[in-house]
């Protein structure tokens, strides 16, 4: 399996509490492009981003799930590569995703995505996507179960805490193959249905992470300054912006970049 997002996504829906993106992550993000009246391109077919603006066209390389968004939200969408999308210079006003960079190597093809974007936008357009940042510090596995312990941490979160913990062990302290997480989480927690009694998880989402086993894809936590040292020079840091009302809403803020007027 080249990717695990497809068979996530469905256990996830499958779940006794679906997973979805928190309410206030949407709500940032579509506030940033809220003005724009031009086309905005969405990196992925999250669900709740399907409806930004009057004119989305959404892009992501699965064509099942393309072919989705095109039915359930009635929206254009295509499949394609991030890093070559087949869309002329300067097609959209806006570019808007979440978590959209998670899955791509740090720091080359971060920045050969985020080159190509800036080619699709138009001079002065935006991108605005929440971005998953490392600590400089992260925590420890010790103390993220302490916290999930005391419910400060949902299953999801916990996850993604995880990895960036181990990142170290597996290889980069950046960038880490999806499929050796199951394995070092069952090192760690090898009695689930335990860690479920005392965390208060749901024993099937924990399960969920037996997903990665096939992936063939990455997950990359590059630090802040990591993140803005990979952007090309035509996109322009306006702001990073916290996630108000979000556990995590400092850690992983919104990014706002404007493409360069003269280049």
């Amino acid at each position: 399996m080249k990717d695990h997002w497809r068979p996530m996504f469905q256990a996830w829906s499958g779940l006794a509490r679906p997973v979805s993106v928190a309410s206030e992550v949407i709500a940032a993000i579509k506030a940033e492009v809220s003005s724009i009246t031009g086309r905005i391109l969405l990196l992925g077919t999250t669900a709740g981003l399907l409806q930004t603006g009057r004119n989305l066209t959404a892009i992501d390389r699965s064509a099942e799930l393309a072919q989705n968004a095109r039915q359930s939200a009635h929206v254009a969408a295509v499949a394609g590569d991030w890093a070559a999308m087949p869309f002329s210079k300067a097609s959209f006003s806006a570019c808007i995703g979440d978590g959209s960079f998670i899955s791509l190597d740090y720091p080359h093809r971060l920045t050969r995505v985020l080159d190509e974007i800036a080619r699709c936008l138009t001079p002065g357009g935006t991108l605005a996507c929440r971005v998953f940042l490392r600590p400089d510090v992260p925590e420890t596995v010790g103390e993220l179960l302490t916290a999930a312990k005391a419910h400060r941490l949902s299953f999801q979160h916990f996850k993604f805490k995880f990895a960036m913990a181990v990142a170290p062990d597996l290889g980069s302290h950046t960038t880490i193959p999806i499929a050796a997480l199951p394995g070092r989480f069952d090192a760690e927690f090898p009695d689930r249905g335990s860690l479920a009694a005392r965390t208060g998880w749901d024993r099937a989402e924990i399960d969920t992470i037996d997903i990665y086993r096939a992936s063939r894809s990455k997950y990359s936590f590059p630090t802040r300054t990591q993140f803005l040292d990979a952007l090309p020079a035509k996109l322009i840091l306006r702001k990073i912006r916290p996630v108000e009302g979000h556990p995590f809403g400092q850690e992983w803020p919104i990014v706002v970049l404007d493409r360069k007027i003269d280049d």
